[in-house]
């Protein structure tokens, strides 16, 4: 695996973890994610569109991968840290990280 792929399955995973963790329902006095359809949840492409930029990474396809992440991750994301910002800074912090080194990477 290349560097660059490298940094993006990294990246991407760690985007993964922080932003479950944050959007999860059950965090403190966060609201729940209404358990009606999943176009309802706006932080719902956030796993697929990391789970399909990476796999474009690992086919080679690296200009896809930078558009999958930029067109399906990218805008929840920012939601994603902004919400999280009122009561986690520091998370908001390395999800805003996270999620800028994996745009480096691409």
């Amino acid at each position: 695996m290349s560097s660059t792929a490298g940094l993006i399955l990294a990246g991407s995973i760690a985007l993964s973890a922080v932003a479950l963790v944050i959007a999860g329902p059950g965090r403190g006095d966060h609201h729940e994610v209404p358990k009606t359809a999943a176009s309802s949840n706006p932080y719902s492409p956030i796993l697929p569109g990391l789970c399909r930029t990476e796999a474009a990474v690992r086919s080679g396809d690296v200009a896809g991968a930078s558009r999958i992440f930029t067109d399906t991750v990218h805008g929840p994301l920012h939601d994603v840290a902004n919400e999280a910002a009122a009561s986690d800074r520091a998370a908001a912090a390395r999800l805003l990280e996270a999620k800028q080194a994996v745009e480096l990477g691409l």
